[in-house]
């Protein structure tokens, strides 16, 4: 996504049948949208400056999640079965 502008996270907030999106590197600091996204398997924030992942909550789908290169500290919000890259 190196030569894409995020407009709006608000435009996924209905896409309950999205299974992988890549934000990493863009300047997207939160990921409340992806609350509705149940169906979420793959989650790249490399890069991004989110800090808080209460959304994933909801994502039980979620089966590895890349937090390179970002502040978050808290992943306990993060379903135990997903890989964490970090």
């Amino acid at each position: 996504m190196d030569d894409y502008e995020i407009i709006d996270s608000k435009l996924i907030i209905h896409n309950t049948s999205l299974e992988a999106l890549d934000l990493s590197r863009t300047p997207v600091t939160d990921i409340s949208a992806l609350a509705g996204c149940t169906a979420l398997q793959a989650l790249h924030l490399s890069g991004t400056l989110v800090t808080d992942l209460s959304a994933l909550a909801a994502c039980k789908s979620l089966e590895w999640l890349d937090l390179s290169y970002t502040p978050v500290t808290d992943i306990s919000m993060v379903p135990s079965t997903c890989i964490i890259y970090r």
